[in-house]
């Protein structure tokens, strides 16, 4: 995408495809279609890496309202946030699930966090909780490991 201004972001559901979002964003430059998306995720994510905050912030309202269990968009939410580098936003979303639903793969997400904010020993903490939580959980056993090495090097 170019560094044109961002003048107007669309999104609608075609009549015809109900389970489809369309999503349009129009810089000064002209439009651009990002087609269709069976997912909110990809459109959330897609406004996000153009900065189009306001857009976005009205995307999260609608689908929020959607069927979807609370738990399971928090945990959508987390994930975006974090891969675009919001990672105070992407903390509060996991910390939020982890009060709801606190599952080794929430704690992960915790430690992920606080890898990328350089808070190592917060990280193991997370880690280690995620492995007392699901022992048997590989990403977090493998996690908890590598940080153990970084720790110890």
């Amino acid at each position: 995408m170019s560094d044109s201004t961002i003048v107007a972001v669309r999104t609608y559901i075609p009549a015809d495809r109900a389970n489809y979002l369309w999503l349009e964003i129009e810089t000064a430059d002209g439009a651009i279609g990002l087609g269709e998306t069976s997912s909110s995720a990809t459109a959330l994510e897609a406004l996000l890496r153009v900065q189009a905050f306001e857009s976005f912030e009205q995307l999260v309202g609608v689908a929020s309202r959607i069927a979807v269990p609370s738990a399971d968009w928090r945990e959508v939410l987390a994930t975006i946030y974090f891969r675009r580098g919001y990672l105070e936003s992407a903390g509060d979303e996991w910390v939020a699930l982890a009060n709801e639903r606190p599952t080794a793969r929430v704690f992960v997400g915790l430690a992920q966090v606080a890898i990328a904010r350089e808070l190592p020993v917060d990280a193991v903490a997370f880690a280690e909780h995620a492995c007392a939580l699901e022992p048997a959980n590989e990403d977090a056993q493998r996690l908890l490991g590598a940080l153990r090495e970084r720790i110890a090097a």
